[in-house]
């Protein structure tokens, strides 16, 4: 067993073989270490934009709550409502940046920020 998870289901095996570690899966996922890479930062990336929509829904049901209780004349608590539709916000916007900041992590993609740095 590994540390590394099937980013579709679980708990990979690593296989050495010929000086290269492969991954696998019980139910027939395999991976190189660079596809795994590749398929890992895209569930990073699906993930992230789940988290973002659900903190978005989150916020915009708190506005709305929010201008329930103001209409019914609550609007200390409509208040507290909107603080905490804003943190929503908030983190949506780290999240949203944190999507457009990623890079695509590969071997193709490494090696050419490696030979980059070099030439610097």
């Amino acid at each position: 067993m590994t540390s590394q998870t099937c980013p579709e289901c679980g708990v990979l095996v690593q296989i050495k073989e010929g000086g290269f570690t492969r991954y696998r899966y019980h139910t027939g996922h395999a991976y190189s270490g660079d596809t795994l890479l590749v398929s890992v930062t895209e569930a990073i990336e699906d993930k992230l934009w789940i988290s973002m929509r659900a903190l978005e829904e989150a916020s915009m049901l708190l506005e709305h709550t929010a201008e329930e209780l103001a209409a019914n004349g609550q609007t200390e608590l409509a208040g507290e409502y909107l603080r905490k539709a804003k943190t929503m916000e908030d983190r949506t916007t780290l999240i949203f940046q944190t999507i457009i900041d990623n890079q695509p992590l590969s071997d193709e993609h490494l090696r050419h920020q490696s030979e980059s740095s070099e030439r610097l």
